[in-house]
């Protein structure tokens, strides 16, 4: 499977389908940390989704790509703090509310939920509840979703040695036959893997959908500039240079149409030239010049568009392209 680092490069480069691979590797882990929090299944699901649409949508202000767990983690406990706050319509600072007060806080059960209780799973979440909070986190994590000791300790960002003591020590306050309880009681409650991630990216590309119809451009502007200096860190690849050429262009035809600014759009262009060229990709070439020229006339530039047109059809010449050189003409 694909690194943190490179579903993340993906992503910002405009395959969001690829974010479902980032869902997939850490619902568990989210969805147990809300359970956690909330003390509620129900809840816990739509909080969990909502921390992998908030991660999505922010994914631009993320620094550091190997520190994405870490940092959904931190997106997700936020979440749950609000909702929380928000059942209790207390105002609480952030300073103030520590991972005990979140837990001191938990869902007060419905009348209904309480009818569909079962004394045992109301036997197995008092077991739970009666261990130490860090232990009480490393069973869920473990028993929720069959998260191992590195994906644990990867989420929570702790040692695996720590994971490894929190589960041994949860074992023996436990005991045996309550361990196989504690199983199938969260094994019961996780949710449909394939369902789950379908969800999250269903509401990705609804609120995607709704910021481009919005306008959003500068918000579009600013996400490729964003991935093109994660690109820049990485391996010069002939891979990254044609997503650095997507985003060239793409970066470029807002600059263009809405900005209104020509020459700024054609420094992108030319710029997505230059890769084409190292990558010897005659259609890439192609789209990058086609798109200085009409830049150039769109805005009555008529002279800069001729020179452009001009050179442009030099390389069209040498890559017999005669649709290019018709277009020159």
């Amino acid at each position: 499977m694909p690194t943190d680092t490179e579903i993340i490069t993906e992503v910002i480069c405009g395959n969001s389908e690829a974010y479902g691979l980032l869902v997939h590797k850490y619902q568990g882990a989210v969805y147990g940390l809300c359970y956690h929090l909330t003390g509620n299944f129900a809840d816990a699901q739509d909080l969990a989704q909502e921390a992998f649409i908030q991660a999505y949508l922010s994914l631009g202000q993320l620094r550091d790509a190997n520190c994405f767990a870490g940092w959904l983690r931190q997106i997700a406990a936020n979440l749950c703090k609000r909702w929380l706050e928000k059942r209790k319509h207390d105002v609480i600072s952030i300073d103030e509310v520590g991972c005990e007060n979140l837990i001191a806080q938990r869902h007060v059960p419905r009348p209904d939920e309480e009818v569909e209780k079962r004394e045992l799973h109301e036997a197995v979440m008092k077991a739970v509840e009666s261990l130490p909070e860090h232990y009480r986190l490393a069973v869920t994590l473990y028993y929720m979703d069959g998260l191992d000791y590195a994906e644990i300790a990867n989420f929570l960002e702790v040692p695996i040695s720590t994971v490894r003591g929190r589960l041994y020590k949860a074992r023996q306050l436990l005991k045996g036959e309550m361990i196989k309880m504690v199983s199938e009681t969260f094994d019961a409650h996780k949710p449909e893997k394939r369902e789950f991630t379908e969800k999250v990216l269903e509401q990705i590309l609804k609120r995607v959908e709704s910021a481009r119809e919005l306008g959003k451009n500068e918000e579009i502007i600013s996400q490729c500039a964003e991935a093109l200096e994660v690109l820049e860190n990485l391996e010069d690849t002939p891979e990254h240079k044609r997503q650095k050429i997507d985003l060239l262009h793409w970066q470029g035809r807002i600059l263009d149409e809405w900005r209104q600014n020509p020459q700024d759009a054609v420094n992108n262009y030319e710029k997505s030239f230059q890769l084409s060229t190292e990558l010897a990709d005659a259609e890439a070439q192609s789209k990058a010049l086609k798109a200085i020229v009409l830049a150039y006339l769109k805005h009555g530039r008529f002279d800069e568009a001729k020179a452009s047109a001009e050179q442009a059809d030099k390389v069209f010449a040498e890559h017999n392209d005669h649709a290019g050189r018709a277009f020159c003409r």
